[in-house]
């Protein structure tokens, strides 16, 4: 049996057309637009082999007995989004020690020896959602193999030493990774459009490394390397009855460890118009650009149809639109795209990108939105035809060798997604029309509200972007400590140029909004009215079967069930009450009234005056509030998962409780109001003044 890359590309070469062929003598085409792609015929790779495995795993197998060999790939639902908070880098450094470190009585040095000797290959790496391990070796060793790595994965050293050794290098990573300006581009944009607390965006500092023990690696791997979160992969001269015995008899040591903890998905911070944002990089010769929007996930009736608009407008080759218009007509930049980037369990985002000189910027960003705009007009029928044939050629390549197509269905299988999937996207791609094309690309797009990033030297490039929209200027990181204080009113006036203006805050003396509260296994929905000038508030949970309504003040707090007023104990009126005093939107009002603050010598604002003095409020790289940590006894703070922008108030759209470290209950931003007045009888009992 040939190889399935042989076979593949035998296919290729038969379809093309002979060299000698007057077909070939034939003037070239004008325009790249006018190549036609030679329409392939339909292939089908071979699909692997499913079976369960003891302990909840799944193996997935493609025979090929071709040659002695065999490749592998073991995941695990764990990886960055998992990170505790402040221990950025954890899953990083964990992937790196459990490789270097050895397990199972035999050291990293010894089991590199083994390795070595028999030509065998052994990776670790961790992903945002996973735990990749990567192995090939011959077939007689392994049964040898799998026998080291299940000893690995059940018995990890974790060495101290090995612990430093990794940390130095992730430090040495740190330092040198803004070198790369596209790589600081797409970290930025991230960071601009999820916030920096998300899990999505955040990234290692030398203080979250730093932080990093080996207990915090030996937890880690405790809480999420286990046989029911395990998905094995493997292609080549192997058997599954083999295989199953093998894996079965040399995992057998792994725990249950149960599902992994669910990550909010991130919220797309999308303005209201379109913003620019730049990032200073001084003395840089060229600028890097992003553009992006709200996407989708791969399971989603969009995607096939968002994925044809991607080729027509920015993707597949040099011929795309905007390949023609940015590089080939105006000639500002080597690579140029845009596509929907689809996410496999949460929303993903259109990204376009380009790399152009500093005097050029602002007419590629001019000409690149020009093409997404164009794009949801009406699509002539052959330019629609040809990227539909580049579109569909082009699956071909994603499963032209057996690694290929086990990388994909173990991603399927990952993530849930059915086996076919990608068969049926090939098929709907084939009966798309234009319309539908279209229509789908016009409800998920609105040109007029995109999120642009320019990372270049500043003072040259943010006058001319200023003709794309408000021009921002965006930091990364806190700065360094400072003996001298720091003068707060330039970062106050960012924060509040990043929330929808110091007037509307300061205005907003009332505060009436809707939320949906996440409690395990159900929901309730809440609606909060209170004082922001006043720890007054009367909030109302309303869940199946009835609802509940506490009222606050400063001489007490009351439960109200069917008109019925019941006092609550000292304490708890206290907890109310500081849920009051660190609540962002009364500290945002009172700041933009003149409340005092400070700057700490990390970068971020501290409460200076009132009940909630001591106060942090961390801020992200636009601006916005991402953390506010409370001064009390309480080890009370709360996180803030993108902003909305509202008509009455700019605000977070997820807030996150904590409490001692750990993340609590999750508060979803509904419809928020800010009346001019609150009747005074909210906020009391009757018959009290």
């Amino acid at each position: 049996m040939r190889p399935l890359h042989l076979a593949v590309a035998a296919a290729l070469v038969i379809a093309a057309p002979f060299a000698g062929s007057a077909a070939a003598q034939d003037a070239p085409p004008a325009h790249p637009g006018d190549i036609a792609a030679p329409p392939l015929e339909p292939f089908h790779p071979p699909q692997p082999e499913t079976v369960e495995l003891a302990g909840g795993a799944r193996l997935l197998l493609i025979e090929d007995h071709e040659l002695p060999l065999v490749d592998g790939r073991v995941l695990f639902r764990c990886g960055s989004i998992q990170d505790p908070a402040g221990k950025a880098g954890l899953a990083v450094l964990l992937a790196d020690v459990l490789r270097g470190g050895g397990g199972g009585g035999s050291t990293g040095e010894e089991l590199d020896a083994w390795l070595s000797s028999r030509g065998a290959d052994l990776t670790i790496a961790a992903t945002s959602d996973q735990l990749v391990i990567d192995f090939s070796c011959l077939t007689e060793d392994l049964g040898a193999l799998l026998r080291r790595v299940g000893a690995l994965l059940a018995d990890p050293a974790y060495p101290a030493e090995e612990l430093e050794k990794s940390r130095a290098r992730l430090l040495t990573e740190i330092e040198r990774r803004d070198d790369d300006t596209a790589a600081l581009a797409d970290r930025v944009l991230l960071q601009l459009i999820y916030g920096t607390s998300s899990p999505y965006s955040r990234v290692e500092t030398p203080k979250s490394v730093a932080a990093i023990t080996r207990e915090d690696l030996l937890a880690y791997h405790r809480a999420h390397v286990g046989a029911d979160r395990m998905l094995f992969g493997a292609t080549g001269d192997a058997t599954v009855a083999k295989l199953r015995a093998s894996i079965e008899e040399h995992f057998a040591g792994l725990p249950q460890v149960g599902p992994a903890p669910e990550v909010p998905a991130p919220s797309f911070v999308q303005p209201q118009s379109t913003k620019v944002y730049v990032y200073d990089r001084p003395g840089v010769p060229q600028s890097e650009l992003r553009i992006s929007a709200p996407g989708t996930r791969r399971m989603h009736d969009s995607y096939s149809a968002l994925n044809l608009w991607s080729y027509v407008v920015g993707i597949g080759g040099m011929t795309n639109r905007m390949m023609v218009k940015v590089r080939t007509e105006l000639g500002l930049a080597y690579s140029v795209g845009a596509y929907y980037r689809p996410e496999w369990e949460r929303s993903g985002r259109l990204e376009a990108f380009c790399s152009t000189r500093n005097d050029g910027l602002a007419d590629a960003a001019d000409a690149m939105i020009a093409v997404l705009r164009g794009g949801l007009d009406a699509i002539p029928a052959d330019e629609l035809a040809a990227t539909r044939a580049r579109a569909l050629n082009a699956e071909v390549f994603r499963v032209d060798t057996p690694q290929k197509v086990l990388t994909r269905a173990l991603e399927l299988a990952f993530h849930g997604y059915p086996a076919d999937f990608y068969e049926q996207h090939a098929l709907e791609l084939r009966d798309l029309d234009a319309d539908r094309m279209l229509a789908a690309a016009r409800r998920q797009l609105d040109p007029g509200r995109l999120v642009v990033l320019a990372v270049g030297p500043y003072d040259e490039i943010a006058p001319s972007l200023e003709r794309i929209g408000p021009v921002e200027r965006v930091e990364l990181g806190a700065p360094e400590p400072s003996a001298k204080p720091i003068d707060p009113a330039p970062l106050v006036d960012r924060m509040f140029a990043a929330v929808g203006g110091r007037e509307r805050w300061a205005a907003a003396r009332f505060l009436d909004y809707e939320a949906t509260v996440e409690l395990p296994g159900r929901s309730i929905s809440v609606r909060m009215q209170r004082d922001m000038d006043a720890p007054r508030l009367r909030f109302t949970n309303e869940f199946q079967g009835g609802s509940q309504t506490y009222i606050v003040n400063e001489r007490g707090a009351w439960l109200v069930i069917d008109n019925q007023y019941t006092p609550l104990e000292t304490e708890l009126h206290r907890r109310l009450l500081d849920s009051a005093h660190y609540d962002l939107f009364a500290l945002l009002h009172r700041m933009a009234n003149g409340m005092q603050v400070g700057v700490s010598p990390d970068g971020a604002l501290v409460v200076l005056e009132g009940p909630a003095m001591g106060a942090r409020i961390e801020l992200d790289v636009a601006g916005r509030p991402t953390r506010l940590v409370a001064s009390n006894a309480d080890a009370l703070a709360y996180v803030f998962q993108g902003w909305t922008e509202g008509d009455a108030l700019d605000a977070p759209a997820r807030i996150v409780k904590e409490q001692d470290g750990q993340p609590g209950t999750a508060r979803q931003m509904g419809r928020i109001l800010t009346p001019e007045a609150l009747a005074p009888e909210l906020f009391e009992p009757p018959g009290e003044d």
